[in-house]
């Protein structure tokens, strides 16, 4: 009787592996382009090397550690 039990919740959870994998996939798709829409906000027209260099210079240029 445990047996069968263990096989229900199997195949249950066989069944709604797919709806996880789903659910997952799109939560990072959601986090990864609300990420770049916050980096395009914050830095116009920067990339993120663009970004470095220029507090590389900035650091240069004054003398302190940011």
């Amino acid at each position: 009787m445990i047996y069968f039990c263990f096989f229900i919740k199997f195949l249950y959870l066989k069944k709604n592996i797919p709806l996880l994998c789903s659910a997952l996939i799109g939560g990072i798709v959601i986090i990864d382009k609300s990420r770049e829409a916050l980096w395009k906000i914050h830095n116009s027209g920067k990339s993120f090397e663009e970004a470095m260099d220029s507090i590389e210079k900035a650091k240069a240029n004054t003398g302190h550690e940011v």
